[in-house]
This record gives structure tokens, sequence and C-alpha cells, in this order.
């Protein structure tokens, strides 16, 4: 027998009371808030308590930097797994919105020192990165846009 899906056991109930209908209707017009997004992802702030008023309007989930730097637009909001001084670097010259880690991952003082010193904004999440990546779409925030060669050799 198949296990039963409870979304209240994968956090999907947070979103129905982390959104009033002002603040969804904001999301579909110009992105979320990062205090919205800490909400949905009951995600700890751990540098960035002062910036969370700022927006984001594309999220994108990458454990590979080289994809990140490739793919990604400024003030995109990047989940990863990652939780080393190189996603900081990164963070700073995309200016990205804001870095998530995902699955408990917590960098090390040193690092969070260097974000703090540089002004980018860490949460940590205890869920998956696929998970968080529901909960922010369902939230009504959408991927970075992307273009890329496909296997056929158009661009789409």
């Amino acid at each position: 027998m198949r296990p039963v899906f409870k979304p209240e056991q994968h956090g999907s109930a947070i979103i129905n009371s982390a959104l009033s209908d002002a603040q969804t209707t904001q999301v579909m017009l110009g992105g979320l808030s990062l205090h919205q997004v800490a909400q949905v992802l009951d995600a700890e702030v751990l540098t960035g308590e002062d910036q969370l008023d700022q927006t984001v309007k594309s999220a994108c989930c990458s454990d590979l930097m080289s994809d990140v730097l490739a793919f990604v637009h400024e003030r995109a909001l990047l989940l990863t797994g990652i939780a080393n001084a190189n996603v900081i670097r990164t963070a700073q010259m995309l200016d990205l919105g804001c870095l998530v880690f995902v699955r408990g991952k917590r960098p090390d003082e040193a690092t969070i020192a260097m974000a703090r010193e540089l002004g980018v904004v860490l949460l940590s999440v205890n869920k998956t990165m696929f998970v968080s990546a529901g909960l922010l779409y369902q939230a009504g925030l959408r991927g970075s846009p992307m273009k890329w060669s496909s296997r056929e050799g158009g661009a789409q």
C-alpha cells in the first residue's frame, strides 16, 4: 500500500496562513518580500534581518555554481544545499536577493560573517530543495527565465 501524502506534514499548510489576500496579489504583480519568503518556508534568518523588506521576483535551485553563474538573473533567490564561501561570492557577483540553504544546512561562522559584511541575506530551512521550491511556487514566486540550446540545436 502506498503511503498517504499529508500536506500538513510537508509545510504546504503554511502557505494558506502565511500570506494575506493583499500579499498574494502583490506576489502576482511583483514578487515576494524576503520576509514573506521566510514566512512561507518557516526559515531561520541567519543574516540580513534588516533587509527582509527587499523583493525577489524569481528563484532557482542549484548546487552547481557554474549553472547559477550561467543562468541566474540579479535579485533572484537561490535555493542550495552548498553552504560555503563560494556561494556567498557567487551571490555577491550576481547581486542575488537571497540565499536559502536547504536540508537544514548552515554555513560556518566565518562564512556567515562574510555574508553579513557583504550584505548577503541568508536563510536556512529544514526542508528539501524540492519542497522549498514547491512552497515558493505555490506562494506565487516563479523560476528565473532561462535560455539554452535544446538537444535538437534550436533555442528554447
